[in-house]
């Protein structure tokens, strides 16, 4: 945060009339891929709309988008990562007039009577997502990508090497380019504006998603399997609660003739729901 100058100390008496600070928190997770992750994250709860905060929905690349950028893939046979920039929330940079002041979070040595003036966008921010799509989306038009008038989080970049499809679903980003060399262009471009970035080599977990290829990568296969674990845990009791209830109906003859259509319904969404449960894919 003190790398990024995200803020500075200033007097909470010095804040403006009918401003108060935001509250913050640590938060403390651990990721899918094992990984501890620490942050301060602001209350967003706590901001006042037309004081604190204007414009707060950003865009995301459309499932549709998604889709077609992986056909392009196949067809074309382009190569494939997948990166997120680093700290990404706090490359945001606030509108003229929007002024954010937060409490200072626990641990930080500080006085009673002072406050952080956020220079910077913060993690927890209401706004925060769409500030850093604009500072995203401009930084890769100004290294020469064009926006997409059909979809703001895709992006196209052509030259003599080829040319590279690139589509952001926050600080989630997917790359494909015909040529590695285009990469290499795209991060030495980056590294330039000072974002940092983490590389994934190839495209097998994106947006929550795994894709698998065959050989020839002329097939994908795009499926949620981790979260079908997880729903199975979930309800795993109340599937087999609803299979013993029906075993015993299906036990009763008296049952089976005189409610058979509820039955034979009930049996249909059974299957149903085991067949999501056992395998779900949306390719």
């Amino acid at each position: 945060m003190e790398s990024n100058k995200v803020w500075r100390k200033c007097n909470k008496n010095d804040l403006p009339a009918g401003r108060r600070p935001v509250k913050c928190k640590w938060v403390f997770d651990i990721k899918r891929n094992d990984t501890f992750r620490a942050r301060i994250v602001a209350k967003g709860f706590t901001q006042q709309p037309g004081l604190d905060y204007y414009l707060q929905c950003s865009p995301v690349v459309n499932d549709i988008t998604f889709r077609i950028w992986l056909t392009c893939v196949l067809i074309w046979q382009l190569q494939t990562l997948v990166f997120d920039v680093e700290t990404a929330f706090l490359h945001g940079s606030f509108c003229p007039g929007e002024e954010v002041h937060m409490n200072c979070p626990p641990g930080m040595v500080h006085h009673t009577d002072e406050c952080l003036l956020l220079l910077k966008t913060s993690y927890g921010l209401i706004q925060v997502a769409r500030h850093y799509f604009d500072f995203f989306s401009k930084t890769l038009v100004d290294i020469g990508f064009q926006q997409s008038p059909a979809d703001p989080c895709l992006f196209l970049f052509k030259n003599a090497l080829g040319m590279m499809l690139v589509i952001a679903h926050v600080d989630d980003v997917g790359l494909a380019c015909s040529s590695y060399a285009l990469v290499e262009f795209l991060f030495a471009e980056l590294k330039k504006r000072k974002i940092n970035y983490a590389v994934e080599n190839d495209l097998t977990d994106y947006l929550s998603c795994e894709i698998l290829f065959n050989k020839t990568r002329t097939k994908a296969w795009l499926g949620q399997p981790h979260l079908i674990k997880k729903l199975r845990t979930l309800f795993a009791d109340k599937v087999s609660h609803l299979k013993a209830m029906l075993l015993l109906a299906l036990l009763g003859k008296q049952f089976l003739a005189q409610r058979k259509g509820i039955l034979s319904w009930m049996m249909r969404w059974l299957l149903l729901l085991e067949v999501v449960l056992e395998c779900y894919c949306v390719c």
